[in-house]
C-alpha cells in the first residue's frame, strides 16, 4: 500500500523567522519532520511513498539524495573505505517524488499524483484524519450503501485516532 505525503506547503505557522525551510524539513534532533513520520509508516510495514512536493521541493529532494547512513546508525570502518552498516534506515524504503505545484491545494496535489497510485490502495495523512480509499474495503462500501460493481465510485473512509468508521462517497 502507498502512503501519500503531502509535502508541499510553505508551513508558515511553523517558521521560526530565521530559515526557510519547509514545514516537511523543519529538524527534530538531526533528522527532519518528513522523516519521523515516514519512519513511523515503516515501522509499521508502508515503506513505497509519494511526496508531494512544492514549495522548496530541492530540500526534500537533496535530503534523501544525500541522506548518509552512517550519521545514525552503527557501523565498521574497514581499511579501504568500505562502509559496513550494522542497520540502515531508509534502504528499503521506496519514494516517489513528486512536483504538485507550488500554490496548489490538497486536493490538487493528489490529483498530480493519481497516475502513481493507479490499481493501488491509497492510503494518506495529512493535516487531517487517517483516509484509506479501498472501494473493496469489507463493510466499508456496504455502510454507506455503495455500489460495489466494477466502475462504481470509490469510497473513503477516514479513522481518527480511535480508529472509528465514517465513510464518504468519493
Amino acid at each position: 500500500m502507498k502512503v501519500v505525503l503531502f509535502c508541499g506547503g510553505q508551513g508558515m505557522r511553523m517558521r521560526d523567522g530565521v530559515t526557510n525551510a519547509p514545514k516537511p524539513m523543519t529538524m527534530i534532533g538531526d533528522r527532519p519532520l518528513l522523516w519521523h513520520v515516514m519512519r513511523y509508516y515503516a515501522h509499521f510495514g508502508h515503506r513505497d511513498f509519494v511526496l508531494c512536493l512544492g514549495y522548496a521541493a530541492s530540500a526534500v529532494k537533496d535530503f534523501f539524495l544525500h541522506y548518509d547512513e552512517t550519521r545514525s546508525n552503527d557501523f565498521v570502518l574497514e581499511g579501504a573505505g568500505q562502509v559496513q552498516l550494522f542497520k540502515t534506515d531508509i534502504s528499503d524504503w521506496r519514494i516517489t517524488f513528486v512536483d504538485t505545484g507550488l500554490h496548489s491545494e490538497i486536493g490538487e496535489r493528489l490529483r498530480r499524483v493519481r497516475r502513481f497510485l493507479e490499481g493501488e490502495e491509497m492510503y494518506h495523512r495529512g493535516n487531517c484524519p487517517w483516509m484509506v480509499w479501498d472501494p473493496e474495503r469489507s463493510g466499508a462500501t456496504k455502510a454507506a450503501g455503495q455500489d460495489t460493481t466494477p466502475g462504481a465510485p470509490p469510497t473513503v473512509a477516514a479513522l481518527d485516532a480511535a480508529e472509528s468508521e465514517v465513510v464518504v462517497s468519493a
